[in-house]
């Protein structure tokens, strides 16, 4: 079954050692650029070690990194108003 991931479970897996939990549940499991830059690059930056689980979990292809163009309007009226990941990941979902 395929899933689309925002970055609170990957953090929250990655700091638990628990990522390989959600490719022995879904396939694919598809993460928004957007949200890999929130977990990763920044976490990378901060130095946080779920950071580094995420950027594995990439490597060995058990989650897939995908671009996903934010339609206009998206998250519009809603408040609070919705980060761009969280946006990425319902259009992605969509």
């Amino acid at each position: 079954m395929k899933a689309v991931t925002n970055a609170g479970p990957l953090i929250a897996l990655g700091k638990l050692g628990l990522m390989p939990l959600l490719s022995q549940l879904f396939d694919p499991i598809l993460v928004p650029a957007s949200v890999y830059q929130e977990v990763v690059t920044r976490g990378l930056e901060l130095g946080q070690p779920d950071a580094y689980a995420v950027q594995m979990a990439v490597a060995r292809r058990e989650l897939v990194v995908v671009g996903v163009e934010i339609a206009e309007g998206s998250g519009a009226g809603i408040e609070p108003p919705l980060h761009l990941g969280e946006r990425a990941v319902i259009q992605l979902a969509h």
